[in-house]
């Protein structure tokens, strides 16, 4: 069994741009939170976005 097996991501709220849509909320990923933005796009009944994390930021190291 994996400890961390699942991320999560709770927006708080979503403002519409030129370009799409921006989501602000918390993620927790790996036994931490933090703060998230993540720009997409709505088009035929899909989401597309895209968001990049460092891996530094959440304390994990490649083993």
């Amino acid at each position: 069994m994996n400890t961390f097996s699942q991320i999560r991501f709770v927006s708080e709220s979503v403002k519409k741009t030129d370009n799409g849509f921006i989501t602000s909320g918390e993620i927790k990923m790996h036994g931490v939170n933090q703060p998230a933005k993540i720009s997409f796009t709505y088009d035929n009944n899909t989401f597309t976005g895209r968001l990049q994390i460092n891996r530094l930021d959440i304390k994990l190291e490649i083993i």
